[in-house]
């Protein structure tokens, strides 16, 4: 689990985690009447229409009062209000639940990180086992972890939130750090209530999750008038702007200010967008935690770097068009009041005279779309070469595509008729058949040319013997390869198995871990 961290700070934190005693956390401490009562909660119950809802017994109310006040510890509503509350009623209580009796920790997710938006559960619970468990350890924290959580849900940008069937259970786990692939992260509280958005204020773990952006090129500028314009153009309160705050082995490139907003999710105006053209001065943004390099300085591209770019250079002007955007209007310079006037003797004195110094207030300014109208290299001659040429592959590419659809069958329905599997592997085999006929055929050719045609066509022969003797072939024609073992995910599978024994007992006859499948198969 410890493997790849220099961290030390991120090694404290594993190590916490690690030594934490789970098989002595995960034990309630609950009153025996606490236990009669979650018992009476959690049995299974009728569900009544809203025509015959019964009255609720004296028992019931008690119990239905000791959890809305939250000294009951249920996962979910008792589930005897089916057949004592109507439809709506059960709904809003289900809310009410989600709303205020589950309890969330978020943790930031690095860039390094490679898992996509709509990721589900257990995708994302099967990184952590795998990353923090091995033969030996880490079994108990994550059959805890298993155990306390409702929901894993990550959000596509940096944030991965952990829901917890109650803040008891959340509370075991607030400040614990666990590894998710290479990266470290650590759970937190950033709970806000509803009417503290954009407003209010924020503690750092809250900062933290906060949609940011690095602005690269603005020296000239200043920080204070980037804040202002960055105000103006995204529509989206800037909550923090700062210099770069990295120091001694953690500093790349620090020649970017950092600009956050009191927002999740990236400013619509600034999507997609790596340019901002200010007349005959660029600055670079660069969506820093969704993307771990700068953008592309060849096709502006946020995702890849200028040493993976292989965009053709016919559409690198319309590449850099789409992530250009031109600033109309004019933005005022601030520059430093002398420091003179900083040496004040009061904080009273130093907000005046911030307010008295402070950057005009920018009229006007918005964000513009830029447009491909330029020649590329400033010749007529090689840009009408070059959409002549592009505009040539267009016509190809559509009549392969007509021919491609004219080939394509279709049933009454209108839906597209697919050519199952057993045929397309028919024909694989016999093209390869033919392929096969075709390579004796030129080595009997061969083997009338004189000695060195029979030296080739021998070698030939023993190269094609020796890979008949390496590669079988199935029932189908096709090859067969060893299957490459998975250990992580076999680990994986057996401890769901043991944790699935006592509960389920078809999966605990099912002879999955010795069967040919390494992953967990779950639709997206």
């Amino acid at each position: 689990m410890l493997e790849g961290i220099w961290n030390p700070l991120h090694k404290k934190h594993l190590m916490g985690t690690l030594l934490t005693d789970w098989e002595a956390t995960g034990k309630p401490d609950w009153s025996p009447e606490e236990t009669s009562m979650r018992q009476e909660a959690l049995a299974a119950a009728n569900t009544a229409c809203d025509e015959s809802v019964r009255a609720w017994t004296q028992r019931e109310n008690v119990i239905m009062t000791t959890y809305l006040q939250g000294r009951l510890d249920l996962p979910h509503p008792p589930n005897f209000i089916k057949e004592i509350l109507i439809g709506e009623h059960r709904a809003m209580l289900e809310d009410m639940h989600e709303a205020y009796f589950n309890a969330v920790l978020t943790a930031v997710v690095p860039a390094t990180v490679k898992m996509t938006r709509n990721a589900a559960h257990a995708m994302i619970f099967r990184e952590l086992f795998i990353a923090n468990t091995d033969k030996n350890t880490g079994h108990a924290m994550m059959r805890a972890l298993q155990r306390d959580v409702k929901r894993l849900r990550f959000d596509g940008v940096q944030t991965l939130s952990v829901t917890f069937y109650s803040r008891t259970a959340a509370d075991r786990w607030q400040e614990k750090a666990l590894r998710l692939q290479k990266a470290v992260i650590v759970l937190r509280n950033t709970q806000r209530h509803g009417n503290e958005d954009g407003t209010g204020q924020y503690t750092p773990a809250q900062l933290e999750i906060q949609y940011a952006i690095r602005v690269f090129g603005g020296e000239t500028m200043g920080l204070a008038v980037l804040a202002r314009m960055f105000a103006r153009v995204s529509d989206a309160k800037v909550l923090d702007v700062e210099y770069a705050r990295e120091q001694r082995t953690e500093i790349y490139d620090n020649r970017y200010h950092t600009i956050r907003f009191a927002q999740r999710e990236c400013p619509v105006a600034l999507k997609g967008v790596s340019r901002i053209r200010m007349g005959d001065q660029d600055i670079i943004i660069h969506h820093f935690q969704q993307n771990l390099r700068k953008p592309c300085s060849r096709c502006l591209s946020q995702r890849h770097g200028t040493v993976k770019c292989s965009v053709a250079f016919s559409k690198l002007a319309g590449m850099q068009a789409k992530a250009t955007r031109i600033l109309d209007g004019v933005v005022e310079q601030a520059h430093v009041a002398p420091r003179r006037e900083y040496q004040v003797e009061s904080v009273a004195q130093l907000v005046e005279m911030l307010k008295r110094t402070m950057p005009t207030q920018s009229q006007g300014v918005q964000l513009l779309p830029a447009y491909n109208d330029q020649p590329q290299n400033g010749a007529a001659g090689q840009d009408a070469h070059v959409v002549g040429a592009t505009s040539t592959t267009r016509v190809k590419q559509h009549d392969a595509h007509d021919a491609r659809e004219a080939t394509v069958e279709y049933d009454e329905e209108e839906f597209k008729l697919k050519e199952p599997k057993k045929s397309k592997a028919a024909k694989a085999k016999e093209r390869k058949t033919k392929r096969d006929a075709g390579t004796g055929k030129a080595g009997l050719t061969l083997s009338g040319a004189g000695s060195s045609g029979q030296r080739d066509s021998k070698q030939a022969a023993l190269r094609t013997n020796s890979s008949q003797v390496t590669k079988s072939t199935t029932n189908k024609g096709r090859l067969s390869t060893p299957r490459p073992t998975n250990v992580p995910n076999k680990r994986f599978e057996k401890f769901q198995r043991t944790e699935a024994l006592g509960r389920y007992g078809v999966l605990a006859d099912s002879d999955s871990e010795d069967g040919e499948s390494n992953g967990m198969d779950v639709d997206e």
